[in-house]
């Protein structure tokens, strides 16, 4: 457990991914996350958060069809406990868009 900045945790895990999407032609998006809130430093298990991150990124390129894309965002709320401690729930979350389209 240490210090990071979330936005440097996110970029690793999509950059992780980011061969297989290749390979499928797939995007990946993240123009939803709050920008003020991933350029906070944070203190936690940075390695664990990525692992997690990177594991439903595998798992949605992996179902994604061919074509498609996945997007993150996140919603997050900042509580006080006290002094100079704050309490931040991250919520990432990741859908995939597919796209159809018909040939008249």
């Amino acid at each position: 457990m240490g210090e990071f900045v979330l936005q440097d945790m996110v970029l690793a895990a999509v950059t992780k991914v980011q061969t297989a999407c290749q390979g499928k032609g797939i995007i990946v998006s993240c123009d939803n996350l709050a920008e003020k809130f991933l350029k906070q430093r944070l203190f936690g298990d940075c390695i664990r958060l990525q692992k997690i991150l990177s594991d439903f990124l595998f798992a949605s390129v992996k179902f994604c069809p061919v074509g498609g894309s996945v997007a993150i965002s996140s919603n997050q709320t900042k509580n006080s406990i006290g002094g100079n401690i704050n309490l931040i729930d991250l919520e990432l979350r990741y859908c995939i868009l597919v796209m159809h389209f018909a040939l008249m």
